[in-house]
């Protein structure tokens, strides 16, 4: 079922994440749980802070497997995955061959997600 979690967020917010993470990527499970697959998603801005970090609640998920640099560049828009991607690639935490999980989300309903080998 499309709705899985929802989680309401401090500004009120409704976000369906279970299959947004776990239905709409192959082999998430597998990604999820391989400790040689990092997972990359869309910044936004400082509020959405609160929102991944449930999200890696509600996966089991720790920073060390998710991305995160809100905290530094705020609300990046469409840069955020790319930029991400050269900061991790800048500090050693992408090493050729690693399989990496892409994640965005826009306004409304939109959203994309992909899987890549680095």
């Amino acid at each position: 079922h499309v709705v899985d979690q929802l989680v309401k967020t401090d500004v009120g917010e409704i976000v369906i994440y279970d299959n947004f993470f776990r239905g709409s990527l192959d082999n998430l499970q597998t990604a999820l749980t391989d400790p040689r697959v990092s997972i990359f998603p869309h910044g936004g801005d400082i509020l959405q802070r609160d929102i991944l970090e449930k999200a890696m609640e509600m996966l089991g998920l720790t920073e060390e497997k998710m991305f995160i640099n809100i905290d530094y560049y705020g609300n990046t828009s469409a840069g955020s995955v790319p930029i991400a991607l050269t900061e991790a690639r800048d500090q050693g935490r992408l090493e050729k061959g690693k399989l990496v999980v892409l994640a965005a989300f826009g306004s409304g309903l939109t959203w994309a997600g992909a899987r890549i080998r680095w």
